[in-house]
């Protein structure tokens, strides 16, 4: 099915997903931290309830960076390799307030 047009999927969808995220259906979205970047210059961040249990490691893999501009999402990597940042969310956060990022949690 479609999604209306006036919906806002990372805001709308997302957000319900990851509250519902339990037992082996939703182990993988529970487990994720989600950074959405808009076209205003926001981070909206969605976190999963078991993001926080994970290693250092386990939680920079399950950290998925994505650029939003209407009607496209891109994931965020960097270098030749395509490879995501090699940091968990308390690093990309601490990042973006360097450089005078709006981050706004969205944690279930």
């Amino acid at each position: 099915s479609q999604v209306p047009a006036h919906v806002e999927t990372h805001l709308d969808l997302l957000k319900e997903a990851m509250v519902v995220a339990t037992g082996d259906t939703g182990a993988f979205l529970a487990k994720l931290a989600i950074c959405v970047l808009n076209p205003l210059g926001y981070i909206n961040v969605f976190k999963g309830r078991s993001y926080d249990s994970l290693d250092y490691d386990a939680r920079a893999r399950h950290l998925l960076v994505l650029r939003h501009t209407p009607g496209r999402y891109d994931c965020i990597v960097m270098g030749d390799d395509d490879a995501k940042p090699a940091m968990d969310l308390d690093d990309f956060k601490g990042t973006l307030e360097m450089w005078d990022f709006v981050v706004e949690f969205s944690i279930p």
